[in-house]
């Protein structure tokens, strides 16, 4: 009786971090951020990161998607709106605004006794990047 064969091992494509800066038009200071952040899975290589490529490829399309959205909502940069107005505006939960801010997500322009106000362009782009 023959034995079942075994599917064959793949391994993760792996590539410089420094190569993946330029191929994939990002600084280094971002990508070394985002595998210290535990974002892209990477090793050491000789002293130097090696990152997952798929892992990279799918981070950097959320991040072409963000530059995207930021040059859509540029008119709203620096627009304060309240946490209150948001939630009714964007149809947004105060609890998300509210831990979205606290991330650093969404930019806090005031923080007083009256209430919270923050960035309406980042309000408007995580909206667009939560649907």
């Amino acid at each position: 009786m023959a034995r079942p064969r075994k599917k064959p091992t793949t391994f993760p494509h792996y590539i410089l971090l420094r190569d993946a800066a330029k191929q994939y038009r990002l600084s280094v200071d971002l990508l070394t951020r985002l595998v210290n952040d535990g974002k892209i899975p990477a090793v050491k290589v000789n002293g130097d990161f090696a990152l997952e490529g798929e892992k990279l490829n799918a981070i950097t399309k959320k991040i072409e998607i963000e530059v995207t959205l930021r040059q859509k909502y540029s008119h709203l940069r620096g627009i304060p709106i309240t946490l209150v107005e948001a939630e009714k505006k964007y149809k947004i939960r105060r609890t998300s605004l509210w831990r979205w801010a606290q991330s650093g997500q969404v930019k806090v322009l005031n923080d007083s006794k009256w209430g919270m106000a923050v960035d309406e362009s980042d309000v408007a782009v995580q909206r667009a990047l939560h649907q």
